[in-house]
């Protein structure tokens, strides 16, 4: 093993960190959390489906803490192998991405226990208010992205046209900042479910854009070339 492999990233901290940071949830949840019935589902229209105790909410943070400790380390020996040679920064990436968003549902599932959704913001404004700011994030990240197994917009076009991979993520990264800010600024009136319909609309409409996007910038793009 090099010491470029063993080194700890910035990356590595913060997803680290991340996870310690659920566990921390998931055992304030456990102890201090509001007695249930607790929403722990919802639709894709924001609506509370199904409740359970706080019981139920803190395992729930505390598995997806695990399930992120499990994804992390494989990713990481995955990015080891010989075979992962020409994507480590995209397995790096995938890390980080799969640790921020078991953070945010963690984040959503303790407030409603810890009853940090209240002060007038219920479940689901809070919930579209993280989702939000999650879609901020990601569009920060994504629009800077090199071509890679994992994230971004990955079609036929995108991955053979190395023009139509860069204006299309970075279009796909200002769309999806632009309807994260909008649904954090929103979330305190917007009203509810429409609100959270409109955010999944504006997610699918943006990601069709940005396939579309990877299409017409392929079509021009004379160093093209033919996936293997």
């Amino acid at each position: 093993m090099t010491a470029s492999q063993k080194r700890f990233t910035l990356t590595d901290w913060a997803a680290a960190a991340g996870i310690a940071g659920m566990a921390g949830l998931a055992f304030a949840v456990w102890q201090w959390g509001k007695a249930g019935p607790l929403p722990v589902h919802f639709n894709f229209q924001g609506v509370v489906d199904r409740y359970g105790d706080r019981r139920e909410l803190a395992l729930g943070i505390a598995a997806m803490a695990a399930g992120s400790v499990a994804l992390w380390m494989g990713l990481a020996l995955l990015a080891r192998t010989d075979a992962a040679q020409g994507w480590k920064d995209s397995l790096r990436l995938g890390r980080g991405l799969v640790v921020l968003a078991m953070g945010f549902m963690s984040l959503i599932l303790a407030g409603i226990a810890l009853g940090w959704a209240g002060g007038g913001l219920g479940p689901q404004r809070w919930t579209l208010g993280l989702v939000g700011l999650l879609f901020t994030v990601i569009g920060a990240v994504i629009g800077k992205v090199r071509p890679n197994p994992i994230a971004g917009v990955r079609t036929y076009w995108s991955l053979t046209s190395r023009l139509a991979w860069d204006k299309s993520n970075r279009l796909a990264g200002r769309l999806f900042a632009l309807i994260g800010i909008v649904a954090v600024l929103a979330s305190p009136f917007a009203p509810m479910p429409l609100a959270m319909m409109a955010l999944v609309g504006a997610v699918l409409v943006a990601a069709a854009w940005a396939v579309l996007e990877s299409f017409l910038v392929w079509r021009t793009d004379p160093d093209r070339k033919a996936k293997a």
